[in-house]
């Protein structure tokens, strides 16, 4: 058959292949042939490495995935927190659900009419290339049939070459170990069990457990749990603190605690025995008692009689009685009396009688100004029989004033009854010229008195004040690291408003010079062994008053004392 140059819509259509039919293409200008064949099996061949390639790619990526997803909605329910609104909620106001709220944003419902220019159907955009449903075809239309009949010849062949038994052959050629391998690797990834690895690390745990279990000896064990009852068995199971042997004090506190028998050495100056004190005068039983050195009754009553009498020197007492009331029954509530005490002492003693128209016990009070001092019972065995009660007192000391004492009861009395009620008063005087306290001697000597002043940084003017009209002397005294002032003084005052007799010195550390003392008191004069009338008087009033510069060059206040002491 000669060549004929047709164009591909010329040629024959082919209806149905075998494979061994050939195909003729064209590539890139250059014309090829391939048999059916062994286009069927480069198809398979890229088919089979494509379906390879999604099944990793499949792999690879659900190999991360989460078997049981983590923020995933699942209903409504869950969206509601996030704003979203369900059928029962009411819609807060603003919310868009209709088109009905949008159109005065220009969006356009079914019934409004459409502004111009806006795109509502096919036939606005046809003009711009896109094709209507009204446009010819049929050049198309023959170029896709033409391509149908291409496609179904190929589908053919591709059919007959792929049949059940050679893709059979082809998956009893796939090994199906890496398949598993494969579904083994996404349950891994999708399961909680337990990975035969981490089984494997168990079992090496507890076999190891198991070892070191077979290793220890039970019968050691038994040994120290009976060491152990045994030595729990003696402990203190009650009484938490009790002290229950010597030991407990021997070996927790000082050697006060000695335990009898468990010491073989006294400590030192522990009194165990008499022949430690002989040495003191004591006298042991083994000793021969001297009876003639030892003081009989009668001498030591003649001393303490020497003693009586030696106080009775010092002192005088005087004593004065004073009966307030001595008066029958006279309807009153209570019997009573007042006594003006004058600084002694006083002894109270009520005496009355009483009788009882009961048998039984009946009680009375002796009262000072209404105040319970003292009281007591009476039992009457008669009724009607009147009898003296127990005495009642009261004893005060440095009494003054006039006080009120009266005896209350709750039996009965009438005109066979009385009282009486008798204060007597102590007063204790020393004879002339005996000291009896310390005022005593006090007053008799110098009174000192001292202070301190806190300088603060700089200059200032420090100053005491004494009671004018007296002798002193005085000092001032101020030590601190760098810096020291000292000054004295011997004065008589006067009137504050007259100078000050006598003389003073003042000194200071000028090497440090933390401390200065700028001026001392400018009222004192005198001249030693002279007479001086100048000046005649002190103008400010103050010469009691003492005063001082001193500067404080330290940067920090400092405390100063002084002091005096007065003379006269």
């Amino acid at each position: 058959m000669a060549n004929v140059r047709k164009k591909i819509s010329e040629l024959t259509a082919l209806t149905s292949a075998s494979l061994d039919t050939t195909i003729v293409g064209v590539d890139n200008g250059t014309t090829y042939k391939i048999e059916l064949d062994t286009l069927a099996d480069a198809v398979t061949s890229r088919v089979n490495i494509l379906d390879r390639n999604r099944l990793s790619s499949l792999e690879s990526v659900t190999s991360s995935f989460e078997t049981k997803g983590r923020s995933v909605i699942s209903s409504s329910a869950q969206i509601t927190g996030l704003g979203f609104i369900s059928s029962s909620t009411t819609i807060p106001t603003g919310t868009i659900s209709s088109s009905a709220q949008i159109t005065s944003f220009g969006f356009i419902s079914s019934s409004a009419t459409i502004p111009a220019g806006t795109i509502s159907s096919s036939a606005q955009i046809t003009t711009l290339g896109f094709i209507s449903s009204s446009t010819d075809i049929t050049s198309l239309n023959s170029f896709t049939s033409s391509q149908s009949s291409l496609n179904t010849a190929f589908t053919n062949g591709i059919s007959a070459r792929l049949q059940t038994s050679s893709f059979n052959e082809y998956t009893a050629s796939q090994s199906t170990s890496s398949l598993v391998n494969r579904l083994n690797a996404i349950e891994s990834v999708s399961g909680s069990w337990i990975t035969e690895s981490e089984t494997g690390s168990l079992q090496t745990s507890i076999t190891n457990l198991n070892t070191f279990t077979a290793s220890v000896s039970t019968a050691s064990l038994v040994t120290s749990i009976s060491n152990l009852n045994s030595a729990t068995s003696s402990y203190l199971t009650s009484l938490s603190g009790a002290i229950s042997s010597s030991s407990q004090l021997t070996s927790s506190f000082d050697t006060r605690y000695v335990a009898s028998g468990s010491i073989s050495a006294v400590p030192a100056g522990t009194i165990s025995g008499s022949a430690q004190i002989t040495a003191f005068g004591f006298i042991s039983s083994s000793t021969t008692i001297d009876t003639g050195s030892l003081v009989t009754t009668s001498s030591f009553n003649s001393y303490t009689a020497s003693l009586n009498a030696f106080s009775s020197s010092l002192s005088v007492t005087a004593n004065s009685s004073t009966k307030i009331l001595d008066a029958y029954y006279t309807n009153a509530a209570a019997w009573s009396g007042s006594y003006s005490g004058n600084g002694g002492t006083v002894k109270v003693e009520a005496n009355f009688a009483l009788y009882s128209t009961s048998i039984g016990t009946k009680t009375f009070t002796l009262f000072r100004n209404g105040i319970a001092v003292d009281s007591g019972s009476f039992y009457f065995n008669n009724t009607g029989v009147h009898a003296t009660m127990p005495t009642l007192y009261y004893i005060g000391t440095n009494e003054t004033g006039t006080n009120t004492y009266s005896v209350g009861h709750n039996a009965v009395s009438d005109a066979g009854d009385s009282c009486n009620i008798v204060v007597t008063e102590t007063f204790n005087t020393l004879n002339a010229g005996l000291i009896s306290g310390s005022s005593q001697l006090t007053s008799a000597f110098p009174s000192k008195t001292t202070g301190t002043w806190s300088v603060p940084a700089g200059a200032s003017t420090q100053s005491f004040t004494v009671e004018a009209g007296a002798s002193y002397t005085m000092w001032v005294n101020g030590n601190i690291p760098n810096g020291i002032i000292t000054w004295n003084a011997t004065v008589t005052t006067a009137n504050t408003n007259v100078p000050v007799v006598g003389s003073q010195h003042g000194w200071y550390y000028t090497a440090g010079n933390a401390l200065v003392l700028t001026s001392m008191p400018d009222q004192i004069t005198g001249t030693n062994g002279s007479i001086v009338t100048t000046p005649t008087s002190y103008a400010p009033n103050t010469s009691n008053v003492f005063k001082f510069g001193i500067t404080n060059n330290s940067g920090t206040s400092q405390t100063i004392n002084y002091g005096y002491i007065k003379l006269s």
